[in-house]
């Protein structure tokens, strides 16, 4: 669907639920074989802890095509953040035992640490539920302003077609942490990687989609990965 210009996604992933004002901080980290459902659990057990019930959305990924340095990724996100931001509150992290049991699991379990970022989501279309496979085009975009009004006038000239598919795609920026001098980025949430193949397709193909494409020719996709949700924790119901 998307050839190297096309500014279509992560992460690094995240998986978008939300509305365009959402901030996310996303981490990825390599598990060693046969760790997978240690980590799952571990995971778990904090997001299902009072710590981690007063936090944002989160989602446990692995990462399923695209660059292979890492095997999986945390992501949160809110729309207020206060609620992700006693992660980066490092007097928190360190004197609060449920982020010291997510540390003790990441030791115990020889889990190597790969990339960690920061951003938000500038404009959306309509937050989609059910969503378990995500892809995310990285890029450095020329002129901002000029990417983002370009990305509006195609997702909402589109979002009947998403609707159909129950596909939601938000356009967002980076803001620390980008690889490659990396500024943007454009996240898709499908339901599974065979809608996601039946979407690209026809997506390609339509006048608005095509029309996006010229008008954002000067920005370059860096990137392109795929992921798939393996656990969600703190997701509006409805």
């Amino acid at each position: 669907m998307f050839t190297k210009r096309l500014l279509l996604a992560t992460c690094t992933i995240f998986l978008s639920f939300g509305l365009s004002a959402q901030t996310w901080i996303n981490w990825d980290f390599t598990v060693p074989a046969g760790k997978d459902m240690a980590v799952m659990q571990g995971f778990d057990k904090f997001m299902k802890s009072e710590t981690g019930k007063s936090l944002g959305m989160a989602a446990l990924t692995s990462n399923m095509l695209g660059p292979g340095d890492w095997t999986h990724s945390f992501t949160v996100w809110h729309e207020d953040i206060d609620k992700i931001a006693p992660f980066m509150d490092m007097n928190m992290v360190m004197t609060n035992k449920d982020f010291q049991e997510v540390f003790m699991m990441f030791n115990e379990l020889g889990i190597q640490p790969a990339n960690s970022a920061t951003g938000s989501h500038m404009v959306s279309t309509t937050p989609k539920g059910g969503n378990a496979f995500q892809s995310i085009w990285f890029m450095k975009v020329k002129d901002p302003m000029a990417s983002a009004t370009a990305f509006g006038k195609m997702s909402g000239a589109m979002q009947g077609f998403f609707d159909k598919h129950n596909v939601q795609v938000s356009l967002g920026q980076m803001s620390s942490g980008n690889n490659n001098s990396e500024t943007h980025y454009v996240l898709a949430s499908f339901k599974d990687y065979k809608t996601f193949m039946q979407v690209s397709a026809e997506a390609s193909q339509s006048e608005a989609f095509q029309t996006w494409f010229m008008e954002t020719a000067q920005d370059e996709n860096t990137r392109t990965l795929s992921r798939q949700a393996l656990s969600m924790w703190n997701i509006p119901q409805g």
